[in-house]
């Protein structure tokens, strides 16, 4: 119990006072599994606070389709050419440099008679507060480039009255931007986006997005979604979009689910992950030619879940055989080198989860996850190639290294992040102050000059060098 001087102790450390003779320490509570940063390409940004950089990614040059003419070569100085430039594409992306943070106040006094030395315990949480902040943002940016472009249509909330030019739709993610030389510009009408409608019932139709209007009440059920209202012109045959058609931009990044299912709502309890799928996301990725990691594989990051439901797949069974998990191939992840693949899981995953709500299983609707079932979840594990997200650091955040010496800070910079000590003020000089900063962004560069052109087997979408993996547990 509380008592004397020391009644107002936060709720949360009254259980930690000091009682009798407990010794002054505390185990360290379950921590979550990382793996989103991993996927970064890391980078210091010559920009301060609050600003953006752009820069730019070149393409290659698409390769002659006939010889040279060997009466032109030597017809004069330009040997037959044009000086005219040929050309290559580009593509740019912004990378805004914003600012992260938390602080903790210590009192001393109080922290004398706690079971734990909350100083230290402060600290030690800041850390694990400010990478998991990271990773979170890390993920947020890489599903928000792969994981759009790809929605179905709805009818579940007031006013979602759709038409053969207006479709509501769970989420305008991926219809919002389209690129005019290189450079992201919002769809209009003098800007459109081609796009495919599936119809749940069969068949599908080409669908030109001319605009997009978000929800005033957000019910997108995808990660982060925005859902809203999708401007289009009018459909052959005036078709009218139902509940559960599926649509998606014909420069969207595949999403690869089990059975083919076009949308989320259409995944039923048994499309469990299974190497066949991944196997064909992984095709995707070396068709687009994109990079592997410095060990030579691609990266699959996936939630404990996940990897259950492989360890279940027969084929996955076949290549696990003999493999023992003191091995080295285990020692960070669980390596495929057969086929180049490189397992690690995390606690970070989206879990989206069905509801039992009325009319739960109606595909389209708002409760609907699931086409036949309202208790399983939705699990998306990725696969990735080499930079596929780019974190950018603050280039001043070592300027806190200089501070050392002053009277009342003590600043520690790991992993670019800056954990500050700031010394008591007051007059007791009692209250201590543990805070952390960060400083820095994530973007995900877009690969859209990568075109067939260049690239024989690659795909027109607008995002290439990760594969998001949608399945049911």
């Amino acid at each position: 119990m509380a008592n004397g001087s020391f009644a107002s102790l936060p709720v949360g450390i009254a259980a930690a006072e000091q009682a009798n003779f407990l010794a002054r320490w505390a185990e360290e509570g379950l921590d979550s599994e990382l793996g989103y940063r991993m996927i970064c390409q890391e980078m210091i940004v010559n920009a301060g606070i609050g600003e953006s950089i752009t820069r730019t990614r070149k393409g290659r040059k698409a390769p002659p389709t006939a010889s040279l003419s060997p009466s032109t070569i030597n017809t004069n100085i330009d040997n037959g050419f044009t000086a005219n430039f040929s050309g290559y594409a580009v593509e740019q992306y912004t990378l805004t440099i914003n600012p992260e943070g938390d602080t903790a106040d210590v009192n001393l006094l109080q922290s004398s008679v706690m079971i734990l030395d909350e100083l230290e315990a402060l600290l030690r949480n800041n850390g694990v507060e400010a990478a998991q902040r990271m990773e979170r943002l890390a993920r947020q940016n890489l599903f928000a480039a792969y994981a759009t472009g790809n929605t179905y249509a709805r009818t579940d909330m007031a006013g979602d009255t759709n038409s053969n030019v207006l479709v509501a739709v769970n989420d305008i993610r991926g219809f919002q931007t389209n690129l005019v030389n290189g450079v992201p510009t919002p769809v209009s009408v003098s800007n459109t986006l081609a796009s495919t409608l599936y119809k749940l019932a069969g068949g599908q139709i080409n669908v030109t997005v001319t605009g997009f209007t978000a929800d005033g009440t957000n019910i997108s059920d995808q990660p982060d979604g925005i859902s809203g209202t999708l401007t289009v012109t009018a459909m052959t045959g005036g078709y009218i979009a139902l509940a559960g058609d599926a649509i998606s931009a014909n420069n969207a990044p595949k999403i690869y689910r089990p059975s083919a299912r076009l949308s989320t709502p259409q995944l039923q309890i048994s499309d469990v992950l299974s190497m066949q799928l991944l196997l064909a996301a992984k095709t995707g990725l070396r068709n687009n030619g994109v990079p592997t990691l410095p060990d030579r594989t691609y990266g699959v990051l996936l939630p404990p879940g996940s990897m259950q439901e492989l360890y279940a797949d027969q084929d996955f069974k076949l290549l696990y055989q003999g493999a023992r998990e003191e091995s080295a191939v285990f020692a960070d992840g669980f390596y495929i080198k057969l086929l180049g693949l490189h397992f690690r899981e995390t606690t970070e995953a989206y879990v989206q989860q069905s509801s039992a709500t009325a009319n739960s299983g109606a595909a389209g609707t708002n409760a609907a996850i699931l086409a036949n079932d309202t208790t399983g979840v939705v699990l998306r594990p990725v696969m990735f190639g080499a930079d596929a997200i780019v974190q950018g650091h603050y280039e001043m955040m070592q300027k806190y290294l200089e501070m050392q010496d002053a009277p009342l800070h003590k600043v520690i910079v790991v992993d670019h992040v800056a954990q500050i000590l700031r010394g008591a003020l007051d007059r007791f000089a009692q209250l201590f102050s543990a805070s952390w900063f960060w400083g820095g962004g994530f973007t995900v560069p877009s690969d859209i000059t990568a075109t067939n052109t260049i690239i024989p087997t690659a795909s027109a979408a607008l995002y290439k060098r990760c594969a998001v993996i949608e399945h049911v547990a």
